[in-house]
């Protein structure tokens, strides 16, 4: 009886011992599993956003119960977005390999607006040199991020306001002509964000065809029934519209299906339409679209 019973208890043993070994084995490779491959890299494709600006006369209006002109909506905007993606390059270990620029189009003429866009771009690939010396560079321009953005992007609107009726910003061009070229990198999730009152219009590419035009008349807007599609699909980018602002409140809703039904015409089926607001109301959409 004795000896049966010590049977039992090491079979027992055996049996619990067993399956703290199968425990800590598959806590172990879970644990494995979960980590970012190549020391921290993560295991997403890399973000490629792009950042374009309608430099028209929107950037001088406010609306009655605003606070802030639209120059300085935009700059907080765009000052949000900076510091998500100065947070994200933490938790990537600074090898997300991820890419950020601004730019305006067609490149408008103002004092050092190439040296300024140029400045506005931030690339953090690890494809040059050593890892180690990547990451340092990385490192490096992330520090330098804030400071630098903030006198560049006041600089491109300064200079702007005073001619920004004849700047402009010729968006429906831009998709037609270099959106594929200059936003859709392989092997990495494109997105281009666009800060413009949603009408699109400039004289370079101005084109109507029914009631189909080129961008959203200002004059004809609820009567308007498309934009004009462009020659490229464009089913690699995810495009956001931000401070959509029309010229009547009641007029958004149909801006945003014009947007909407054009972007998905072009293969584009992440896209979403942002009205004019403070800051503040709409930093949660803002930066959800990039989740």
């Amino acid at each position: 009886m004795k000896k049966s019973r010590k049977a039992i208890v090491a079979v027992a043993a055996v049996v619990v011992l067993g399956a703290i070994v199968f425990a800590i084995s598959h806590a172990a490779k879970n644990g494995q599993d979960a980590e970012p491959s190549k020391g921290g890299a993560p295991s997403e494709p890399p973000l490629n956003i792009s950042i374009m600006l309608d430099l028209s006369d929107r950037i001088e209006k406010s609306g009655p119960s605003d606070q802030m002109v639209q120059w300085e909506k935009d700059t907080t905007l765009i000052g949000y977005i900076r510091d998500w993606f100065i947070d994200r390059q933490f938790s990537h270990h600074f090898q997300s390999g991820d890419r950020l620029h601004v730019f305006c189009y067609p490149t408008p003429n103002l004092p050092n607006i190439l040296q300024l866009q140029d400045s506005l771009t931030v690339d953090l690939s690890l494809k040059y040199g050593s890892q180690l010396a990547a990451v340092s560079k990385n490192k490096d321009q992330l520090l330098a991020m804030p400071s630098v953005w903030h006198r560049s992007l006041e600089s491109v609107y300064q200079a702007a306001l005073p001619v920004a009726k004849q700047v402009g910003s010729d968006v429906w061009g831009f998709f037609d002509q270099r959106a594929k070229m200059q936003c859709v990198m392989p092997g990495y999730r494109n997105i281009l964000v666009i800060f413009t009152d949603g009408y699109l219009y400039s004289a370079n590419s101005w084109q109507v065809k029914g009631t189909a035009f080129a961008g959203i008349s200002e004059t004809r807007t609820l009567s308007q029934t498309a934009i004009l599609p462009v020659s490229d699909s464009l089913d690699g980018l995810e495009v956001l519209f931000c401070e959509i602002n029309p010229k009547a409140p009641g007029h958004f809703q149909h801006m945003r299906t014009l947007l909407t039904d054009w972007c998905h015409g072009m293969g584009i089926r992440h896209v979403d339409v942002l009205s004019t607001a403070m800051p503040g109301n709409n930093k949660g959409a803002l930066l959800g679209f990039f989740n």
